[in-house]
């Protein structure tokens, strides 16, 4: 028996065993941003995942996801088993690359079927009785604003609220929607035919643009035609006041990345934030 299945949790082993047989190899697969433990774990019939959660609250979140949300969709893992102490679950593996190794003829099929996914996972019909979105991103605002002192300059993290202050009459009335909260190319796969989607460990309701923001900034910008294709995908085009929404929302967003990333050290990401912020903000 080779890898650390000391790791896996023990409430979890039989569960494992039971979808790949005897675990032949364990080969950790963690990000390097730490938030959780990665164990892909290779059995005699099949392969699986175990994710240990940092937090409590990712936890949570990624094991309703997958039971209340994309239970028996086809694009998702299935959740295996889970258990709370550790915090940890088990899910399927699933077949294909990183969409980020995608060749570029088939790009644009890829951002249509995450469009159709988005859509699907935008529809549920979900029970929300937190505060009104407005003040909830008036609130988020203000947090990451007083948290941006010191890794982002004074001026920019005023025009920050001053956008979000500008949009939040928008917003008001809107729902919040189930959302996957870090939609991106690196946490899909592609077989060739069809994506798959995983890491709900931020999911949970919230403003539908958000699962959209990172694509708006990153892919899209330096491909609009795959823009095109996600909304082919999602069934419409975003209406005027929804553009408005998603550029102030992207400036947050750039700089809560930038926050994240200092707070992380890591670099790259914080590059890579800073980046977006200048790019939104502009001169």
């Amino acid at each position: 028996m080779g890898g650390p299945t000391e790791l896996i949790p023990a409430a979890l082993l039989a569960v494992v065993e039971q979808e790949c047989g005897p675990i032949l190899r364990v080969e950790d697969r963690s990000w390097d941003h730490g938030e959780a433990m990665v164990l892909h774990v290779e059995g005699a019939r099949t392969a699986c995942f175990v994710k240990l959660h940092r937090t409590v609250d990712h936890h949570r979140r990624e094991t309703a996801a997958y039971r209340e949300w994309v239970a028996g969709w086809d694009e998702a893992p299935r959740l295996l088993g889970h258990v709370d102490d550790p915090p940890a679950i088990a899910l399927s593996a699933l077949d294909g690359v990183s969409a980020l190794d995608v060749p570029p003829a088939e790009r644009a099929e890829l951002h249509r079927q995450a469009g159709a996914f988005l859509a699907r996972l935008h529809a549920l019909t979900v029970g929300d009785e937190d505060i009104g979105l407005a003040e909830a991103l008036s609130r988020r605002t203000a947090s990451w604003s007083e948290r941006a002192v010191g890794a982002v300059d004074d001026a920019d993290i005023q025009r920050v609220r001053q956008g979000m202050q500008e949009i939040l009459p928008l917003v008001d009335g809107w729902s919040r929607r189930a959302c996957h909260r870090d939609f991106t190319e690196r946490n899909w796969l592609w077989d060739g035919e069809r994506l798959s989607v995983f890491d709900f460990g931020t999911a949970r309701l919230d403003l539908a643009l958000t699962d959209v923001e990172r694509l708006w900034s990153s892919s899209w910008r330096e491909h609009p035609g795959l823009a095109d294709a996600f909304w082919d995908g999602y069934g419409r085009t975003p209406t005027a006041e929804e553009e408005a929404v998603l550029h102030a929302f992207g400036v947050l967003q750039a700089m809560t990345t930038v926050v994240w990333a200092v707070d992380h050290a890591d670099a790259k990401f914080e590059a890579a934030g800073r980046d977006r912020l200048r790019w939104l903000l502009g001169p």
